[in-house]
C-alpha cells in the first residue's frame, strides 16, 4: 500500500512537474511580461497622499502583531496553490488565447500596505481595443459590461479570473485575506467620506475578506453597502489572526462550491 502510495505521489509530482514546464512554454511571453512588470513594480513610489495626509500616520511602516505567520501562511498556500492549479491555469489560458487576441493577463493599479501602488493581476476578461489604455493597464469591468468575451463572463461568474492574484500574494503585494484592493481612483474618493477608510492601508489587501463573506461582493453600489463594507473591513483588520484567516477562506470556499447556498 506504501509503494502504490509512493508511486502515485511521484506520478502526481511529474504530472504537475510537466505541466508547469508546458505552460511555461507555451505562454513563455506572458509569463516573462508579468515578471518584468512585478520586478519594475520595485521601483515605484508608494502613494504618500494617502499616508502623509493622515494625522499619525506620515511615514510611518505598519508592523501588526502575528505578521510572521500571516507572512508564512500567505506565500504558503500561494506557492502551493501555484503548483497545484498548473493544470486549470493552463486550461484558461489556452481558452483566453484561443477565443479573443491580446495578452494573457490584465493588469489594474491598486493601493495596498502603507499605501503602496502596485499592480494586481487578473486572466484577461475584456476584449483588448475596448479594454486596454495606453499606458497598457486595463479598465475595470462592470456588471453586464458588453466589453467582456464569452469566456470572460465564464471566468468571471466562477471567480477563476482571479486566479493570477496568487502572484501578487507570493510577491508579498497582497494577502490571502485581507480587504479587497480598490482601485486609485475610488480610493481617492472614498478616504473623504468614509470614516476609518484609510486604516485600510495597515494591512495588505486579500483575495477575499470578511466582507465577501459576509455577502458584499463586487463593487458597492450605493453608500449604506459601501459603509457596511468599510466597517466589515475594519472589524478585521482590528481583530484579525491566523485563526480568522482559516475561517474566512473556509467560508470562501464553501461560498464558491455552494454559491446558491449563501
Amino acid at each position: 500500500m506504501f509503494a502504490a502510495a509512493g508511486i502515485f505521489a511521484l506520478f502526481l509530482f511529474i504530472c504537475l512537474a510537466c505541466a508547469t514546464l508546458s505552460f511555461v512554454i507555451v505562454f513563455r511571453k506572458d509569463v516573462e511580461a508579468v515578471i518584468a512588470a512585478m520586478r519594475s513594480e520595485r521601483g515605484y513610489a508608494s502613494a504618500e497622499e494617502d499616508t502623509d495626509s493622515t494625522p499619525g500616520m506620515a511615514g510611518l511602516s505598519f508592523i501588526e502583531p502575528g505578521m510572521l505567520s500571516k507572512e508564512i501562511f500567505d506565500r504558503t498556500v500561494a506557492a502551493l496553490a501555484l503548483v497545484a492549479l498548473l493544470p486549470l491555469f493552463a486550461l484558461v489560458a489556452a481558452g483566453i488565447k484561443v477565443t479573443s487576441p491580446g495578452p494573457l493577463l490584465a493588469g489594474q493599479r491598486r493601493l495596498g500596505l502603507n499605501g503602496k501602488v502596485f499592480t494586481l493581476y487578473r486572466f484577461r476578461t475584456m476584449h483588448v481595443a475596448r479594454d486596454s489604455t495606453a499606458a497598457g493597464v486595463f479598465a475595470q469591468a462592470k456588471a453586464h459590461d458588453s466589453r467582456i468575451t464569452r469566456i470572460g463572463a465564464l471566468l468571471k461568474r466562477t471567480s477563476l479570473d482571479t486566479l493570477p492574484e496568487f502572484f501578487n500574494v507570493l510577491t508579498g503585494d497582497m494577502s490571502i485575506v485581507g480587504p479587497r484592493p480598490e482601485t486609485l481612483a475610488a480610493s481617492e474618493q472614498f478616504k473623504e467620506y468614509i470614516e476609518g477608510y484609510r486604516l485600510r492601508y495597515r494591512v495588505k489587501p486579500g483575495m477575499t475578506g470578511w466582507a465577501q463573506v459576509s455577502g458584499i461582493n463586487g463593487a458597492p453600489e450605493t453608500h449604506e453597502e459601501l459603509q457596511r463594507q468599510a466597517s466589515l473591513d475594519l472589524f478585521y483588520i482590528q481583530h484579525h489572526n491566523l485563526w480568522l484567516d482559516l475561517r474566512i477562506v473556509s467560508l470562501a470556499l464553501a461560498q464558491w462550491a455552494m454559491p446558491s447556498r449563501t
